[in-house]
């Protein structure tokens, strides 16, 4: 992937497109214009609000969720100034803002539209150029799916925002940067992990759990004090691009992620959501491990599951050798959020 800086991009013009929820568009545009004037003279970068309609009244007369387009364009310096100052605004504004979602003090979700014909470049072969910007940007990286349309400009994909488990002395780290070795949070103290199980990018059905908790739609969640439950019995289902991260822990069953507890594998759990042969015994999930490369160090990358004539999950199925590493499609700040298999 070529390098650029800020330096070597200057006097680039370009288009940069955000979809924000109609509430942050007011945060944005401010009292009168005076916000959004304000962006356009200290940073020399035109700015363009989407012209919508009121949304739909909500319950008890609160205005919901329509969203809008704001295209900064210019020289590539002012608009990079305007998207941070844009930024600072939401992020300044969130914590006293109830249209908006509840995230940690000073993060913000930005959703950033990539036109159609450029999104394969932004992913890279084997997602190597969206790793490379979530690495370099301590961010990590989500595209929409091909067909989640924006109204208003149908030549454009999604870019959206997900994060990071919590650890156990109180700090959080995205579950793309999970370690054997890492210590996370749970509701019964710390666990450590043993392994990081990976399958590689690609479109899939996923629960958006909110505050960029996000899970495949059979992995069992619990809210703290609760009962395990399916995700897909909480939230309707969508397709994502992006890898799947499992987690297999030295002992203990669970492990903190956002307001929820995500399932280990190899658990021990029983009963009706959590029982499984496969994925709840130690022993299975560590047997069919040893036969995939990586498991020594702990960190394993799946090409898929095996299953049993009956149709249910009884192993792992190794990579190629020469499949290219996986890598999270998901692009934040630091949140408390997952994604699993």
């Amino acid at each position: 992937m070529a390098q650029y800086t800020i330096q070597a991009l200057a006097g680039r013009t370009v288009e940069f497109k955000l979809l924000l929820p109609h509430a942050a568009c007011g945060i944005v545009i401010g009292k009168g214009g005076a916000m959004v004037s304000h962006i356009r003279d200290a940073s020399g970068c035109q700015v363009d609000v989407q012209e919508s309609p009121a949304p739909p009244p909500m319950a008890g007369g609160v205005q919901g969720g329509s969203e809008r387009i704001i295209t900064l364009s210019g020289d590539f310096g002012s608009v990079y100034a305007a998207f941070q100052m844009v930024l600072q605004h939401l992020a300044a504004a969130q914590p006293a803002d109830p249209l908006l979602t509840t995230r940690p003090p000073g993060s913000v979700e930005a959703v950033v539209l990539v036109p159609r014909n450029k999104t394969g470049g932004l992913i890279g072969r084997g997602g190597a150029s969206i790793n490379r910007v979530r690495q370099d940007s301590g961010a990590t990286v989500k595209v929409g799916a091909p067909e989640d349309v924006v109204a208003g400009d149908p030549d454009v994909r999604k870019c959206i925002v997900s994060g990071a488990v919590e650890l156990a002395h109180g700090g959080v780290k995205d579950i793309s940067e999970v370690r054997a070795g890492d210590v996370l949070a749970s509701a019964n103290g710390s666990r450590r992990v043993a392994c990081v199980v990976v399958t590689p990018a690609d479109d899939r059905s996923v629960v958006d759990l909110g505050d960029g908790v996000v899970v495949t739609p059979w992995h069992p969640v619990r809210e703290a004090g609760g009962c395990w439950i399916f995700p897909a019995d909480l939230r309707k289902t969508e397709l994502r691009y992006g890898a799947l991260y499992s987690l297999l822990l030295e002992d203990g069953s669970a492990f903190r992620i956002g307001g929820w507890e995500g399932i280990a594998l190899g658990h021990g759990e029983s009963g009706p959501v959590t029982g499984h042969a496969f994925f709840g015994s130690r022993d299975a999930v560590v047997r069919s491990l040893r036969e995939c490369q990586g498991f020594e160090s702990g960190r394993v990358i799946i090409s898929g599951v095996r299953r049993a004539s009956d149709g249910r999950v009884s192993g792992f199925i190794p990579a190629a050798a020469d499949l290219p590493a996986a890598v999270d499609c998901f692009v934040s700040p630091p949140l408390q959020a997952i994604a699993v298999s």
